[in-house]
């Protein structure tokens, strides 16, 4: 008979060399092609406008923001999806919004953008590992988010909150407060594809030494 052994191990994604922060004279030269103006802040959605990424509490979360945050503030939705027409009205109807709503971004201009966010939010119901966040991160926004799947795993528990009751006075909270005390986030180690790659060579040479 013959017997195999089965070995599981988690390999993480990497985060691509194009997310990166730019030097700040271009992070300006973008902020004044987009329209920013100087002082100004924007937060911003990433990701598919669909109901498990919880986009129906985003109207709440901007305008508690735009309500509690003493300073001029944008707000950005990159994405698309089956809800967007029904959060893209809410966001209209709303006069204290300031909100663009970019549709499907190409991949190449995700990383200018994220050069121009200071807080990126993710309020997912669910999420796997929530590879924007480290996007963002890489590219010198903040991330912050519910606390589910992976996304503590990405940007740490510390930037979460718990999805319930007071969820989008606690995420709205946790934004100004990035917002006035910018925060500088670190990546796992893991999130490296050299660091995966190392480790998937290890265990392909562990299996084969084992035959």
């Amino acid at each position: 008979r013959i017997v195999t052994a089965v070995r599981k191990e988690v390999l993480y994604n990497g985060v691509s060399t194009s997310f990166k922060r730019y030097s700040q004279q271009r992070r300006e030269e973008l902020q004044h092609q987009y329209g920013i103006r100087t002082g100004e802040r924007v937060v911003a959605f990433a990701g598919s406008i669909v109901a498990v990424k919880n986009v129906l509490s985003l109207q709440q979360i901007f305008h508690s923001i735009r309500e509690t945050y003493d300073g001029t503030v944008r707000f950005w939705m990159m994405g698309d999806g089956k809800l967007r027409s029904q959060v893209q009205e809410a966001m209209e109807k709303d006069g204290s919004i300031d909100v663009r709503f970019w549709g499907n971004v190409p991949a190449e201009e995700m990383p200018l953008l994220l050069n121009c966010v200071d807080v990126l939010i993710l309020p997912s119901f669910n999420e796997g590992l929530g590879m924007v966040c480290a996007e963002a991160i890489r590219c010198g926004a903040v991330a912050i988010g519910s606390e589910v799947g992976g996304i503590p795993e990405v940007i740490g528990r510390e930037y979460t909150v718990p999805l319930g009751a007071g969820f989008v006075e606690g995420i709205s909270s946790l934004a100004v407060r990035m917002l006035k005390e910018p925060q500088h986030q670190t990546l796992p180690a893991e999130l490296d594809w050299s660091s995966t790659a190392a480790t998937e060579l290890s265990l392909i040479k562990s299996v084969l030494e084992s035959e």
